[in-house]
């Protein structure tokens, strides 16, 4: 199940773009063919299983999808990534403007124009297509999807929830074999995604309750060991006595513990881009708060919804204020450590949907050179197609200069989840850099890291190792991360 990560995501104030080196699987090269249409593998999610089936889905629910589309000449734009990020390449750090990487790899409008045509066929409404030629998005019917794709919709239990989901991998007209990569929407496995407050009653107003803010219990300790109480038996751990649990580490003391206290760069210049859903009512009034009250300078937020996004929630599991406390937590931790960067909050109309939306929109836009994702899939628990178009998205963000930080997420290597040891989505993308959290133990003179929390280094099943990790001698995607504040900041 999803996870969304409490740590501080430490941006690097300069462009750090991760290292593109992934053979992507899934796609129509590795499709089959029956009866003039292809099979695109990887469009049914592991746990759409027919055990777990449980009906058909209805046929009048509204669906929102993306067909993605082949970069053009895909094995070029992921060398060019991968040149543009190695030291010692005489492309390093030479990275192409969005319009170099369109004019290079971007699909053909011809290519467009005929995917659009086979859903109009089917009976889609066009929504929108990016500039990159990235996708094309539709809204439809189960109904019509389940014609368009020769698939049958069910609808499965998983963690509680009854989600939907093809019962089998999805085909398209051989005709457009080589030029579409995955169908994104058909499935419902962003549903497992857990914000701050989920809720079981569906979004009937347009904004949500922000929900009650956290606080520290008392008493709390100011830094570590500040307060004490003796245990209640025999000594643990060798002491009769154990330090209070932090009451909210301040930005003051998390820039000290990174050293941001002594060096001159703040941000300044640089916009940091977040992503979320619903757009918090209340976003620029915590932050001015947050800033006021520990001495920061006033942020700079602007906040954006990307062309497209889904506007019929087609599914009532979350309300409109889930993401709420992530969007502050996120834009506080930014402000925290780069107080004189520009914030860009790109939103999408609900928690379901629309993220890799939302994304691309950053990317393809150049809008910020520092994306931070503060949230992911608990595994690899979504289809391959999702994870591989999505990837490849993050193929154009290395190219051309844009660092993506993202949650390792909340379950260490997942045993506990899974049984066996496995990296989240989208920590396993090798065009990313996952960050995991750490507890600090700040003192009055000094912030001492201790113990990690949310940190992982596991195996990907469905990408290869980034071309950097030449230290393992494995075939596979592991998701070592590096380390950033996480459960003691509060913030």
């Amino acid at each position: 199940m999803l996870k969304v990560a409490r740590y501080l995501t430490i941006a690097s104030l300069t462009t750090c773009a991760a290292l593109a080196s992934v053979s992507l699987t899934a796609g129509v090269s590795a499709a089959g063919t029956e009866g003039g249409r292809t099979v695109l593998p990887g469009g049914q999610p592991a746990w759409a299983t027919s055990q777990a089936l449980r009906s058909s889905a209805p046929g009048s629910d509204y669906v929102n999808i993306r067909v993605y589309l082949t970069w053009r000449d895909e094995a070029a734009a992921q060398q060019a990534a991968q040149a543009v990020s190695t030291p010692g390449s005489a492309s390093y750090r030479h990275f192409l403007t969005p319009a170099q990487f369109r004019l290079q790899f971007s699909p053909t409008q011809s290519s467009v124009t005929a995917v659009q045509q086979f859903l109009r066929n089917a009976g889609f409404s066009m929504v929108n297509t990016p500039g990159n030629n990235r996708f094309v998005a539709a809204e439809g019917t189960v109904a019509q999807a389940q014609t368009a794709f020769s698939v049958r919709l069910g609808e499965f239990a998983i963690s509680g929830k009854t989600l939907r989901a093809p019962e089998s991998d999805v085909s398209i007209p051989s005709a457009l074999a080589g030029i579409v990569q995955g169908v994104v929407g058909l499935d419902q496995s962003s549903e497992l995604m857990s914000a701050t407050n989920t809720a079981g009653n569906g979004p009937s107003q347009s904004h949500g309750s922000p929900g009650v803010g956290f606080r520290a219990g008392q008493p709390c300790s100011l830094w570590f060991s500040e307060k004490t109480v003796a245990t209640l038996s025999a000594p643990a751990y060798g002491s009769a006595s154990k330090p209070l649990a932090p009451c909210g580490y301040t930005p003051a003391q998390v820039r000290g513990l990174y050293g941001l206290d002594t060096v001159a760069a703040d941000g300044s210049g640089q916009t940091v881009a977040f992503v979320g859903a619903n757009a918090s009512p209340t976003l620029q009034n915590d932050v001015s708060r947050y800033s006021t009250l520990h001495n920061l300078p006033a942020p700079s937020i602007t906040e954006v919804v990307a062309p497209g996004v889904y506007r019929h929630p087609d599914t009532p599991k979350q309300v409109p204020g889930d993401f709420y406390g992530e969007e502050t937590l996120d834009a506080e931790a930014i402000h925290t450590t780069a107080p004189g960067a520009n914030l860009l909050f790109v939103g999408s109309s609900n928690a379901n949907q629309d993220f890799d939306a939302s994304i691309n929109h950053i990317v393809d836009k150049h809008l910020s050179n520092i994306i931070s994702i503060s949230y992911g899939f608990s595994g690899e628990n979504v289809p391959r197609g999702f994870i591989n178009s999505l990837n490849g998205t993050f193929i154009q963000a290395v190219a051309t200069g844009i660092g993506v930080y993202v949650s390792s997420g909340d379950n260490g290597d997942e045993t506990s989840t899974f049984g066996t040891p496995a990296v989240d989505f989208y920590a396993d993308s090798p065009n990313v850099t996952a960050v995991g959290g750490t507890s600090a133990a700040v003192v009055p003179t000094a912030a001492i890291p201790s113990a990690t929390y949310g940190s992982i280094d596991a195996p990907s099943s469905a990408l290869n190792q980034p071309g950097w990790r030449r230290d393992f001698e494995v075939g596979w995607q592991t998701g070592r991360d590096v380390i950033s504040s996480a459960p003691s900041d509060n913030l």
